[in-house]
Parts: structure tokens; C-alpha cells; sequence
């Protein structure tokens, strides 16, 4: 889905941006100073986030959001009227309080549906010790006010009649970037200094005379015997007794040969992130990767493996690598090394 449109410059020129304000009752067009409103103090928060670096397998894109939106401080618009396009990063404004020195702010922008459904727009984090740029991470005090900005990632988005805006905030996105130290409670303060501009596109004339998409190309590939299936498993898990949420991920791109020299490769990977709720410090994120190549009695094979853990003060990571001619191991080595959080 989706189609061409036309703009002389990049980034777009957006003179009618805009502004929606934060409200208890969500997102309105005028601006109101209200009493504080508070996020959850949720952790495991952004399991539907989907792929960092998504290459558009199934698996890779965000899903619903619903769930993600039931664990954030949301603020939701009235159903437009009319439909609305926008186009390019749309920026953010909030005025805020924490009760802890270190602190993430994550936002969600979603086009919610009729019925309830959530579709990820665009997104952005910011360490809160960055507030005031990347030089120097710069605590925050504890139940001051502070500013905070954030431009979200560029975006191209025709949101349809009938369907809501939504903003969701929280203090973690457990996927994406690695949770503070401690339980931080935040807080937004709505007035004219909370808002959200979004970048409004006003359909051009030159968008008549473009082509449409056409269906997507890519090189034929070598000629080969396929030797072991290609699969995918992303799964996420809930331990109702621990309150643990894990989500598993293997990718398994089979074994094939290629017939003009009957060259053998593969290739599998496997990712593990795994959270307890309410504890910062149980986060640890575990990778595997296994690589082949071969041909007739001649294989051989690089396994490699890390995982990351973090304490208050510092982040662990450790990593494993052994390479296999057959099944004689003729290398191996192990790391192991931690890096101080500085404001993280």
C-alpha cells in the first residue's frame, strides 16, 4: 500500500504544521494547564516494536500496538472529520518531572482505527540526561520541572476519516534501548509548552502525473538445490508466576547448494530478550550466530554467541567464538569486558 507524492525539497517545507496539545482527556487543538499526569512505572514495554533494522520478512514490522498502548500514559484525538496526510519528522514538546537522576522518555505516534487497531507511525527515544544535547549527560533532579524535545523519525502517513491520532509515553521500550537503572516514575505537565507538531503535507498538483508503485524487483538468484528449508520463529512469552516477559527469536536461512560449483552454505541466528517486570537489572539480552560453508567432505563452521547484562554502575557483556574444519574446533576465544552506564 502506499503510493508517490511530490515535493520540491527534502526535508519538506511544512509552513501549516500541526499542533496538537496533551490533555486528560487526550489530544486537543487548544492548550490547558492541568495537574501533572504520570506514566506507569512499566518496564517490559515495546515487544510489538519489531525489528531495528527490519529487511521486510514476516516478523520484521511492528504489530498492534494495542498492547504497547495498554502499558504507556497515552493521549488519543477525536476522530477526524477529515483525513490528514503528513510528511517528514514530526517533533515533540514536554514539559516534565522525575522522581530518579537517570531516566528514558520513548513516544509512539499511532494512527488508531475504528475498531480499536493500532499501526505504528513513527517513534524516537531520548535519554533524559541528554535533554540538553549529546556533549555531557546531565542528571536530572529529582521533582524539578524540565523540558524535554524530540524529533521523531521522518514519516509519510495518510491518516484516514474517521481514525485518531494517538501519542504514547513511557519510560522504557525494552527492544529498542536498554532500561534505566531504577524504577523511574515521570511525569508530563500539560500547558503550551506540551504539544506535538505534526508535519501536515497539503496534496501537491505533481502527484496526479506520478506513476503508481510498481510490484517490487529483484535479481534472479544463482541457480541452486535447496538442502534444508529456510524458517523463522519470534515468539514472545509471559511467566505469569515471575512476571517475566521474554521474547525468542531464531531465523534460520536453510542449507543450499549452488550448482555451479556446488558450494554448500547456511546460516542461523538466535536472540533472546528476557525481562522481569518492576526490576531494571534482570534485563540481559543473549545472541547466537552459526555460519556454514563447504563443499563435498571439505565443511566448516563459526559459532559465535554474547550476551549483556548491567548492574547500576556498569554494563557486562561477554562473547564466545569457536570455528569447526569438520568437527575438529581449530579456533576458539573468549571475551568478556563492561563499560560504565554514564547517565544510561
Amino acid at each position: 500500500p502506499g503510493r508517490w507524492v511530490a515535493e520540491p525539497n527534502w526535508p519538506p517545507e511544512n509552513p501549516e504544521s500541526r499542533c496538537l496539545y496533551f490533555c486528560g482527556n487526550g489530544l486537543s487543538k487548544n492548550s490547558n494547564a492541568e495537574e501533572p499526569i504520570y506514566f506507569p512505572k512499566i518496564h517490559a514495554v515495546g515487544f510489538e516494536s519489531g525489528m531495528w533494522f527490519p529487511m521486510g520478512i514476516p516478523g520484521d514490522f511492528p504489530g498492534d500496538q494495542r498492547l504497547a498502548d495498554s502499558r504507556s500514559l497515552c493521549f488519543t484525538s477525536e476522530p477526524l472529520a477529515e483525513g490528514m496526510e503528513i510528511l517528514g519528522n514530526p517533533e515533540i514538546k514536554l514539559v516534565m518531572t522525575s522522581d530518579k537522576p537517570e531516566a528514558l522518555l520513548a513516544v509512539r505516534l499511532c494512527d488508531v482505527a475504528p475498531d480499536g487497531t493500532s499501526l505504528l507511525v513513527s517513534w524516537g527515544l531520548l535519554n533524559l540526561t541528554h535533554r540538553n544535547g549529546h556533549e555531557a549527560a546531565e542528571p536530572l533532579i529529582p521533582g524539578e520541572q524540565f523540558n524535554a524535545a524530540l524529533r521523531l523519525n521522518a514519516c509519510a502517513h495518510a491518516l484516514k476519516q474517521g481514525h485518531r491520532w494517538r501519542i504514547a509515553l513511557s519510560s522504557s521500550y525494552t527492544l529498542h534501548a536498554w532500561c534505566s537503572p531504577e524504577p523511574v516514575e515521570l511525569a508530563v505537565l500539560p500547558g503550551e509548552e506540551t504539544c506535538i507538531h505534526l508535519p501536515f503535507r497539503t496534496a501537491r498538483p505533481e502527484d496526479a502525473m506520478l506513476p503508481d508503485f510498481d510490484e517490487p524487483e529483484c535479481s534472479p538468484p544463482l541457480e541452486n538445490e535447496i538442502m534444508r528449508s529456510p524458517c523463522r520463529d519470534r515468539t514472545v512469552k509471559h511467566d505469569l508466576i515471575e512476571d517475566c516477559f521474554t521474547l525468542a527469536e531464531k531465523t534460520d536461512s536453510g542449507r543450499i547448494c549452488l550448482k555451479e560449483d556446488g558450494l554448500e552454505i547456511e546460516d542461523v541466528s538466535q536472540d533472546t530478550v528476557s525481562i522481569i517486570e518492576g526490576d531494571p537489572l534482570s534485563l540481559i539480552v543473549s545472541c547466537k550466530r552459526s555460519a556454514g560453508i563447504g563443499r563435498n567432505d571439505w565443511q566448516c563452521r563459526a559459532d559465535a554467541s554474547g550476551s549483556m547484562t548491567a548492574t547500576s554502575g556498569q554494563f557486562h557483556v561477554t562473547s564466545n567464538l569457536e570455528v569447526f574444519e569438520g568437527e575438529e574446533r581449530v579456533f576458539a576465544r573468549n571475551w568478556e569486558f563492561s563499560i560504565p552506564r554514564n547517565g544510561v
